[in-house]
């Protein structure tokens, strides 16, 4: 299976999820692959297809944060799916396009490098150009055991991320906040 077929698929997934938790909505499989291919601006999961390497690149995954400002294209694909009698029960997500493109754009994200979770994935800040990129999820950053990864005392998490070896002083300050008054 392809890195695109495995991202959307798990999108999908993870939106239905969503949806029923937060919302009590039962989407269906087939209409959470087209909002899937909505948030990448297409018109169907076949256009999307045709199209994956151009969408989703795996080795430079910072540039699909454009994916969560897509909620106008998901309603206008609400309410052209919700024409039809049949989905009519899609227009009751109409008011929920742009959350729905924040939760696809999180879901799109590469797991966590540490311990594999999907969905809530932030890249490590401090990479040089070539380095392989790392992943490390609000679990493994929050989790005192874990010494590889954390957070700046200054920084807001979730965007910025940092290796522990990276991190400066007994605060944990990154190199933008080292001179900070501690």
């Amino acid at each position: 299976m392809s890195y695109f077929d495995s991202a959307t698929k798990n999108a999908a997934k993870y939106l239905r999820n969503h949806l029923m938790l937060e919302k009590e909505f039962r989407l269906k499989s087939s209409h959470a692959h087209e909002l899937v291919a909505a948030c990448l601006e297409m018109n169907s999961k076949a256009a999307a297809s045709v199209n994956a390497k151009d969408l989703l690149d795996p080795d430079f995954p910072e540039e699909m944060g454009w994916i969560a400002q897509t909620g106008d294209f998901v309603k206008t694909r609400i309410e052209r799916l919700g024409e039809n009698p049949k989905n009519r029960y899609l227009l009751k997500l109409l008011d929920s396009s742009d959350q729905i493109a924040e939760v696809v754009a999180q879901a799109l994200k590469p797991p966590c490098d540490f311990c594999g979770r999907v969905n809530d994935s932030t890249k490590i800040q401090g990479q040089k150009y070539g380095d392989p990129y790392k992943w490390a999820c609000g679990y493994c950053v929050n989790d005192h055991r874990n010494t590889t990864v954390a957070a700046c005392h200054f920084c807001d998490r979730p965007e910025n991320v940092w290796l522990t070896k990276d991190l400066k002083g007994p605060f944990r300050l990154c190199e933008y906040h080292v001179d900070e008054p501690n």
